[in-house]
C-alpha cells in the first residue's frame, strides 16, 4: 500500500513537472510586459476617444456662441486643455464633426 501511494505521488509530481515545463515556453517577464503594454494602448485610446468628444462638445459650444463652425480645431483651444494633440483628430468644417484618425 505505502509503495503504491509513493509511485502514485511520484506519478503526480511528473505529471506536474511536465505540465510546468510545457506551459512555460515563453519568458513570464515578456508576456507580463505585453499585457501591460496593451493595457497601456487600450488605456491610450479610450483617452483618445473622450478628449473627441470633449472637442465635439467644444465644437457645438463655438457654434451656438458664434453662430458658425469654427474653421479648425485649433480655433477651439481655448475651450480645451492645452495638452491636447490636436494632430490625433480629424476635423470637416462644413459638418463640425469631430474624428479621430485611423493611425
Amino acid at each position: 500500500m505505502f509503495v503504491l501511494r509513493k509511485k502514485i505521488y511520484l506519478l503526480v509530481f511528473f505529471v506536474f513537472f511536465i505540465f510546468i515545463v510545457v506551459g512555460c515556453n515563453e519568458d513570464p517577464i515578456k508576456q507580463y510586459g505585453a499585457e501591460v503594454l496593451d493595457v497601456y494602448e487600450g488605456t491610450k485610446i479610450n483617452v483618445d476617444f473622450a478628449i473627441m468628444q470633449n472637442l465635439q462638445r467644444a465644437v457645438n459650444m463655438y457654434r451656438v456662441s458664434n453662430e458658425k463652425l469654427p474653421d479648425k480645431l485649433e480655433d477651439i483651444a481655448y475651450m480645451m486643455d492645452s495638452s491636447v494633440d490636436f494632430t490625433k483628430f480629424q476635423y470637416d468644417p462644413k459638418t463640425g464633426k469631430v474624428s479621430l484618425k485611423s493611425s
